[in-house]
């Protein structure tokens, strides 16, 4: 069968990523409408091709059982998923040896978990980077200046080591570093806390005449609000925020809020200065119009920031419409190369995601995780038991 597709502009790079889905059985969803399907009866009661089938939904689990149609079958004849009410009590299983593996822990217990002898911890990549996400609305922060010098003022390593225990990767552009369209070659700012003073003071921003160890500019104090969510790694990078940018004179308030509020009641009505905010880059098309375009800038849109290049749009218009990659790669280093100087962002970090499985389960190997179930790619590899027998190909 083929299906023909027709776009009624130019052409759309990501397209085929973004209408690519999984198979799903027409006898069910043949005749549902796109608005029915989030309440539909078949996302508690699935149908698919994978290697494992629903056999029990109840409130404290979920049991999956071996598909015996595909290829090839897996190893584990039957997985148990148990719901717990928070993290606490999930470590706590694990450590009783209650349940076989811990979906995601936290940084600060990965060292204690590593010296354990009946736990592996496994670490993969995410597809997140942790920003800060400068409101270039602010009077203070519409200056390039002043974005560049908290830039330079951040030590990144310092940050991810506070509030990952080491965890995780620089981040370095708007663009991952595992993606065809990063371009390694841009001219990034480095951590120089004499190169952000000076910045400051090609700003306007001085120092405080009655000797005080902040900065002022026509008599008013540098002032910013750094906001974030209540989770304890985003409030210890707030917190070292706070603390970097105080050594080059800025007065800097934590503020922190619920995760949904963030979103919802500061970030997308852009009340806010700095945010503290992840961002997940699902698929693996390099496309980040969403988020830097400036027609994403209404309070509807993405770009939280508020950034606005005529060059950058131009850049990323010709790197969604092309189909040719070198094309792409060339719009895609000119736009990296802009944001480097405009830093309408800071990228702080790429973490590592951190799943803790019981040694007794063996064959898991690990890989990008995009997203949580991105762990069990391999899960028909994975087995439990070993005897000696006579070696048989698997069908």
């Amino acid at each position: 069968m083929t299906v023909r597709l027709s776009l009624p502009k130019d052409s759309f790079a990501p397209f085929l990523e973004f209408t690519t889905v999984g198979i799903i059985p027409s006898h069910i969803l043949g005749t549902v409408g796109a608005r029915d399907l989030p309440a539909h009866r078949f996302n508690i009661q699935p149908v698919g091709t994978g290697p494992y089938k629903l056999k029990e939904l109840t409130p404290d689990r979920i049991t999956l059982e071996a598909n015996t149609s595909h290829t090839p079958s897996p190893w584990l004849s039957r997985i148990i998923f148990r719901i717990y009410p928070n993290y606490k009590t999930i470590l706590t299983a694990l450590e009783r040896d209650e349940v076989g593996g811990d979906p995601l822990v936290e940084p600060g217990d990965v060292v204690r978990l590593q010296r354990r002898k009946d736990v592996t911890i496994y670490d993969a990549p995410e597809n997140t980077v942790t920003m800060l996400f400068m409101n270039t609305a602010n009077p203070v922060l519409s200056d390039r200046l002043v974005r560049q010098a908290i830039t330079s003022a951040i030590d990144r390593g310092r940050v991810i080591e506070i509030a990952r225990n080491g965890h995780a990767r620089r981040a370095d552009g708007p663009i991952l570093p595992s993606s065809w369209a990063y371009d390694p070659n841009v001219k990034r700012l480095e951590y120089n806390l004499a190169r952000a003073r000076a910045l400051l003071d090609e700003a306007g921003w001085t120092a405080d005449p009655a000797g005080g160890p902040g900065r002022q500019k026509e008599g008013n104090p540098l002032r910013l609000v750094v906001l974030t969510n209540d989770r304890p790694e985003r409030l210890a990078v707030a917190g070292e925020v706070q603390r970097q940018l105080v050594a080059i004179g800025i007065d800097v308030e934590v503020q922190a809020t619920g995760a949904g509020g963030l979103v919802q009641d500061f970030l997308l009505p852009r009340k806010f200065e700095i945010a503290v905010y992840s961002w997940d880059f699902n698929g693996f098309d390099p496309d980040p119009y969403s988020l830097w375009h400036s027609t994403q800038v209404a309070p509807a849109g993405l770009n939280i920031s508020g950034f606005s290049n005529r060059k950058a749009d131009e850049a990323l218009e010709r790197g969604r419409r092309s189909l040719d990659r070198m094309e792409r790669l060339k719009a895609y280093a000119e736009f990296q190369a802009i944001f480097a100087e405009e830093v309408p962002a800071l990228p702080l970090y790429l973490p590592t995601y951190e799943y803790a499985i019981s040694t007794k389960i063996r064959g898991v190997r690990t890989g990008i995780v995009a997203n949580p179930p991105d762990r069990f790619r391999n899960v028909t590899d994975w087995f439990a038991k070993t005897r000696r027998e006579i070696a048989t190909r698997r069908s």
